[in-house]
């Protein structure tokens, strides 16, 4: 190996390198932006039309089906949902990770554009929308007022959110909740009919009398003038002075036949801050903007406003995701921290030799460093991913290092090289197995290029950021480890003093290592002389280890406790949204007393927001949606003992209402899992059938320990008045059924008529018929509705009205109807709950045309699971070829690779002993494992090869001698591996959940196979070696 010889004997030239890298990555650290995830673009895109006065059976047939068939062959579509509400067609195509989603849209504009021709005249026209997780909104605040509530929305408007869209970064700011003002318009239905004025005519009136219009231009004296025709009306009375028609030859004014008021809109939603009413305001930050950053300025911000606001105004954070990412980047921090000082620690504590540790621990801050300048050239940020890679990293860092230096001593030692000699000899003979042990560990993160879905894209930047830093901890140890050793190893120390203390505990290490030395090599003497009875012991403590696996549960994700707990309340269906706001309010009060001093605030949201649930969840004004920040989690219990003892006590509440809890799981939420981990979707036309089978599943599942909070996604229908025409009258008459729901629309919907336009605000002037002319059904069939030619009839005379309960939303997937039942779980692991339902499921009986299929987290979890499978099998696949390039051998890889399924016998115990499940976290560490524990091996092997060959050893006192001279190195290898990991495994810190699998499960591997490192693989070395010779 050249490196190291250019190294040792360029020192000033190599220090000179190093310096610029290391001075280039803390500028790159210093503009590294902080976040909470990885930037993310779900590969999805939603298309919303509004299709306004049509129940969902309408809109699945007129608008949804349409662009359903339109969009079903966009190139490269994975699956199709939609869900046809009240007024509103949701559709979502979804496509595989890593597709351009800029291409793709082009294509579904241009299909878009076709459907248009075949959607109904009154349905709006279809809107496309992407989501950004980096643009999911970083913020939410509350505010409440006393005197100024009326005007809580205008002044949190124009004083507030508009300030805050001027802070760096920002992306946008909405105001929810509150009162909204508007211009009312209460129509008085017998004036209407005395009038013979139809609605629509007002609202057409409106709109006319209300424009600014261009009126051409004139040339005076050779310069142009504009002409523009202002018509805007300038205060609430010239609204009611608008001519909305005549009769009998007489001109009529809106304010003729309706009361035009300056009032507030009817609420629609009624926001909470403890019991006080409040407004919402979400703040969203720009793609690629500092989340810290822009919440910092926010906040900063918010403080500078409250001072100009009205005194009682009282604007609070409900929630701030920089919060979140300080705790959980500050607790990942920590673990580095923790973890590096653990790893000097115990460098030090094996050689007691502050020179001799210096070469080792020099490899620490260069690597961690450097790795930051990756980060910056790939586009990364600072998050939990990067983060994570390199705590995990920090215990391996050194590792070669080990090797190396203690590789040189021992040349300087036996062979009495100079310090320069011994340095370049020393790394060049070990360069192959350092450099191969490293690649072990790298190549096995290449195949996680070939997982799907989100795990796959998460855990590609895990693996990249890992493998980068042992790489430069590689080129380090042949570089700059050789180096200073050459300097500081070849100086002698003038001092004759030492440290009692010191001197003590040196001592003690020699005798402790001595003694595991000596225990070592009689164990494997005994092993060698019993070879037989070795191996079958170690096949028996594997088959026996396999028996824990049904006692580790399985789950997708490691849940987390977040501190943010919700919970969503289901009233009955046509429960008023008065009576929803005042039951919220009493769960607000109860919970209050429950949860005492381990909560900081609670938050309700009752009724559908302006933007509606988009599809994802259910909206309407029976849904009350609380929200609870907890407290730090070392002042307070779990957010899932809390959850459990809210809901024990709701339970105790009478009354046909139903509560269900999600916990505040940071990870999955954030990346989309807003749902219950237990979902099962029943697909089948038939609405009836699937919810008599819905039903049998739902109690199987209420009947299945572990599972709670289990719901129906199809709720049961709202009650609503079926009218149908009488297509034979209407026809004679001439009049188009669209005549009669618009007119009826109008009448009990309301439509926004036009804007009022006050300073640089505007205002909806809302058309409707007075609270008192809608108040039952014989008032809609008394409604008059007027047809183009003058005519006017009843609408008792066109249409007959039956009661009937229709379904609140109908859900598809692939053009195919279909609902879900879902379930909170509790007090087990995914995993087995699911089997247990899956078992009880599969003796139902399905009706022809209907199936029953597992979805959400247990879906995403065996799909990952069967990815990270395949990734393992490669995985080891790959370290066979390495190593199997290393040796030019097949035997001696596949010696060394009896180190992995002993690997799998450590991962199983030590999540079994720990209490953690087999989840996506763990799969992952299992397959770090397989390039980290043959490591070991591959020095050991390697240097029983070297023995063999140049000293020629029989092939037992080669593997004897060998695991004499390698043991130390051996063993300070896995201990800073261990003691690397070991502040992630017994991390509390916010967001230590998602990682404490992954360390326990490299921790209790690397422990066993280290055993079987030492016993077993010189065993069937010997064995082989027996029986095939070199092959």
């Amino acid at each position: 190996m050249k490196l190291p010889s250019f190294s040792v004997r360029r020192p000033v030239a190599t220090t000179m390198a190093y310096l610029a890298v290391v001075v280039l990555s803390v500028v790159a650290l210093t503009r590294l932006p902080l976040d909470i995830l990885p930037e993310i673009t779900f590969p999805a895109i939603t298309v919303t039309t509004t299709y306004q006065g049509a129940g969902p059976e309408d809109v699945e047939k007129q608008i949804t089906s349409t662009v359903e068939s339109m969009l079903g062959i966009v190139q490269g579509l994975k699956e199709i949902r939609s869900n046809s509400v009240e007024n509103m067609s949701i559709v979502r195509l979804m496509f595989d990770w890593g597709t351009n989603l800029d291409e793709v849209a082009n294509d579904v504009r241009t299909r878009l554009e076709f459907a248009k021709r075949f959607l109904p005249s009154e349905a709006g026209t279809p809107v496309l929308l992407k989501f950004d997780l980096s643009q999911a909104p970083v913020m939410f605040l509350t505010a409440s007022a006393d005197e100024n509530y009326g005007r809580l929305n205008e002044i949190l408007n124009d004083e507030v959110a508009e300030p805050l869209k001027r802070v760096s970064g920002i992306g946008n700011v909405f105001v929810i909740g509150g009162e909204e003002r508007q211009i009312r318009v209460d129509v008085s239905r017998r004036r209407l009919e005395a009038y013979n004025i139809g609605l629509s005519q007002i609202t057409q009136a409106l709109a006319a009398h209300n424009l600014t219009l261009p009126a051409g231009d004139i040339n005076v004296g050779g310069q142009a003038f504009f002409l523009r025709l202002p018509a805007e009306f300038k205060t609430v009375r010239e609204v009611g002075d608008t001519l909305v028609g005549f009769h009998q030859g007489r001109p009529v004014f809106l304010k003729d036949i309706a009361e035009v008021s300056d009032a507030f809109a009817e609420p629609t939603m009624i926001a909470r801050q403890e019991t006080r009413k409040s407004a919402l305001m979400i703040v969203q930050k720009r793609s690629g903007a500092n989340t810290v950053k822009v919440a910092d300025g926010v906040t900063a911000q918010i403080e500078i406003l409250k001072k100009r606001l009205p005194s009682d105004v009282d604007i609070m954070v409900a929630y701030n995701l920089a919060d979140d990412v300080k705790r959980t980047i500050s607790g990942l921090t920590t673990s580095v921290l923790i973890g590096g000082l653990l790893v000097v620690l115990v460098t030090y504590l094996f050689l007691f030799n502050l020179r001799s540790s210096l070469v080792i621990l020099i490899t620490i801050p260069i690597s961690l460093i450097v790795s930051f300048l990756f980060l910056y050239l790939m586009g990364y940020t600072i998050n939990i991913m990067s983060l994570s890679s390199i705590a995990i990293a920090i215990g391996m860092v050194v590792d070669n290092a080990i090797v190396v230096l203690e590789n040189i001593v021992r040349r300087g030692q036996e062979y009495n090289e100079s310090s320069v000699d011994a340095a370049i000899n020393g790394a060049a003979e070990v360069g192959l197995a350092v450099s191969a042990s490293t690649l072990t560990t790298v190549v096995v993160f290449l195949p996680l290029i070939f997982s799907s879905g989100l795990v796959g894209i998460l855990f590609k930047q895990l693996g990249s950021v890992i493998s980068i830093t042992l790489l430069i901890s590689l080129a380090i140890s042949l570089t700059l480890s050789p180096m200073i050793a050459s300097l500081v190893l070849g100086k002698k120390n003038t001092s004759t003093r030492r440290h009692p203390v010191r001197e003590k505990l040196e001592n003690y290490m020699e005798r402790f290592l001595a003694v595991v030395s000596a225990a070592v090599l009689e164990i494997l003497g005994y092993a060698l002389a019993r070879r037989k009875k070795t191996v079958f012991v170690a096949a028996g403590i594997f088959v026996i280890s396999l028996a824990l696996l049904p006692f580790i549960g399985t789950e997708f994700l490691p849940s987390e406790d977040a501190g943010f707990l919700q919970a969503k309340v289901k009233m009955p269906v046509n429960t008023p949204l008065k009576d929803a706001d005042a039951f919220a309010v009493r769960l607000i009060g109860e919970s209050g007393r429950i949860l005492g001093n381990e909560r900081e605030v609670i938050f309700a949201r009752t009724g559908s927001s302006p933007f509606g649930g988009g599809g994802m969840s259910q909206e309407g004004s029976h849904i009350i949606e609380m929200s609870f920040r907890l407290k730090e989690k070392n002042k307070r219990r779990t957010d899932k003992a809390l959850a459990d003892i809210l809901r024990k006590r709701f339970s105790e509440i009478p009354g046909p209402w139903k509560i269900d809890f999600q916990t505040g799981d940071m990870m999955s939420q954030r990346m989309g899992g807003s749902g219950k981990p237990l979902s099962i979707e029943i697909v089948g036309y038939d609405i009836g059938v699937t919810d008599e089978l819905a039903a049998k599943v739902k109690s199987i599942l209420e009947n299945t320990p572990g599972a709670v909070d289990v719901t129906i996604s199809r709720e049961k229908g709202k009650l609503e008045y079926q009218l149908k025409a009488d297509r034979r009258k209407l026809s004679a008459l001439g009049i188009a059924p669209a005549l009669v729901a618009d007119a009826l629309n109008i009448a009990f919907g309301g439509r926004t008529a036009t804007s009022y336009r006050a300073g640089k605000n505007e205002y909806d002037v809302f058309v409707r018929l007075a609270p008192e002319d809608r108040k039952d059904i014989r008032d809609v069939l008394d409604m008059p509705v007027k047809t183009p030619d003058g005519r006017s009839f009843l609408v008792r005379e066109l249409v007959s009205a039956d009661l009937a309960a229709g379904p609140l939303t109908i859900d598809r997937k692939d053009q195919q109807r279909f609902l879900t039942v879902d379930a909170n779980i509790s007090g087990r692991s995914l995993g087995d709950v699911a089997a247990a339902a899956e078992s009880r499921i599969r003796q139902i009986a399905l009706p022809p045309g209907v199936y029953v299929e597992f979805a959400g987290s247990v879906k995403e979890q065996r799909e990952a699971f069967r990815d990270l499978l395949l990734a393992f099998l490669l995985a080891a696949m790959l370290t066979y070829m390495v190593m199997a390039a290393q040796f030019e051998s097949f035997r001696d890889p596949f010696i060394i690779m009896f180190s992995v399924p002993f690997a799998i016998v450590g991962v199983l115990w030590g999540l079994f002993l720990t209490g953690q499940t087999l989840n996506v976290a763990s799969f992952i560490g299992l397959i770090m494992l397989v390039g980290i524990v043959v490591n070991n091996a591959i020095v050991y092997i390697d240097y029983t090869i070297r023995l063999r060959r140049d000293s020629k050893m029989s092939v037992k006192e080669a593997l004897v001698e060998s695991a004499r001279v390698r043991l130390r190195p051996i063993l300070m290898t896995t201990v800073t591996t261990i003691f690397g990991m070991m502040p992630m495994a017994l991390s509390t810190a916010q967001g230590s959940e998602t990682w404490q699998p992954l360390a326990t499960a490299v921790i209790g591997g690397l422990l066993f196979s280290t055993l079987i490192t030492l016993v077993l693989v010189p065993v069937l070395y010997d064995i082989f070696e027996e029986r095939l010779g070199k092959f």
